[in-house]
């Protein structure tokens, strides 16, 4: 086992390798073209500040947690991702070098948003379109707050799809828990993805879960773990590969809370593992679901930890927990 985690560890360093490599290939393309105005305008601003938060949180708590290999892979698309937002505002475009950088990304938001156009035209009449409304609806409410912004999104796409909107069942979605709310909207997504969507739907729907959540101005700590957890969903199915699961593994402290936990839990399962027995909730599409998820039962009194799938097959085998890696 010693001999397996040395390996293991020695190729989670080799592999930081190859993320460089991916991540200078990348950039020396665009750098090349940085100064020409179709680059410059093929670079989501908007994305780029929306994947900059989870990066930064991953290097920040790998640093903290001295889990060198997760903080340096997240620095450095950190370092990445700021590289393509200052292209994408045109820090280098021929003829805005006067203007200051602060004008450049708000000119940029604003194109961005003047071009929504753009994917409604892409999306005529979707595979599961009213679904994908349902979809649209919990997403706004998942702060328990339908902004104005948020509503006139929707009622937009609904429009232009032709679909008659009902706004009662979509309040409806004020009336769960935080945590109900991300389940149902799990769900959502599950049913839409069992209509088996061309995988391009299914990455531009991504792009709507992203506007909707920012279309007032500011994300809230449930809205980023909503965009976590549905991005991640979405991208394993538009890019035909098989998700990253996270879990939630809980160690009853007594014969009283497994009881109590087996009754809590309908799909609970019990794992044997050296030392005795744990409960495996689960799998989430990310680790920050899953260690929200851990925190609520830690509040009750449990032991959890959330582990991914490395560490889970560790775990069982007798080893420690994993660490999840967010890359670009």
């Amino acid at each position: 086992m010693h001999l397996f985690q040395s390996t293991s560890s020695l190729l989670a360093y080799g592999s930081l390798l190859f993320v460089v490599a991916e991540i200078y290939l990348t950039l020396n393309k665009l750098w090349s073209r940085k100064h020409e105005g179709q680059v410059v305008e093929s670079i989501s601003v908007m994305s780029k500040l929306v994947g900059l938060v989870p990066v930064t949180v991953f290097a920040i708590d790998g640093s903290l947690r001295q889990q060198w290999v997760v903080a340096i892979v997240n620095g450095l698309w950190m370092m990445a991702r700021s590289v393509q937002l200052l292209i994408g505002i045109g820090l280098w475009e021929v003829g805005r070098r006067r203007i200051s950088p602060w004008v450049m990304l708000r000119r940029a938001l604003s194109q961005e948003r003047s071009e929504l156009g753009d994917l409604l035209k892409a999306l005529v009449r979707p595979i599961g379109a009213q679904k994908m409304i349902d979809i649209l609806g919990q997403l706004a409410y998942i702060d328990d707050h339908l902004d104005p912004r948020e509503r006139e999104l929707i009622q937009t796409f609904a429009d232009h799809w032709q679909i008659h909107l009902n706004w009662e069942a979509i309040h409806a979605h004020r009336l769960s828990t935080p945590s109900r709310r991300l389940q149902s909207l799990s769900q959502a997504i599950t049913d839409y993805l069992a209509m088996a969507p061309p995988a391009d739907q299914a990455r531009q729907l991504t792009d709507l879960v992203a506007l909707i959540i920012r279309a007032d101005g500011q994300v809230t700590a449930e809205e980023d773990i909503t965009l976590a957890e549905t991005t991640n969903q979405l991208n394993a199915y538009g890019c035909g590969r098989k998700a990253d699961y996270s879990y939630v593994n809980i160690v009853p402290r007594s014969s009283e809370q497994a009881t109590a936990l087996v009754s809590l839990l309908m799909n609970v399962e019990e794992r044997q593992v050296a030392g005795g027995s744990t409960y495996l909730v689960g799998p989430y599409f990310s680790a920050l679901y899953a260690e929200q998820i851990a925190k609520q039962y830690r509040a009750l009194g449990f032991f959890a930890i959330m582990v991914d799938q490395v560490g889970l097959d560790r775990l069982v085998e007798g080893g420690d927990g994993g660490v999840v890696v967010a890359v670009g």
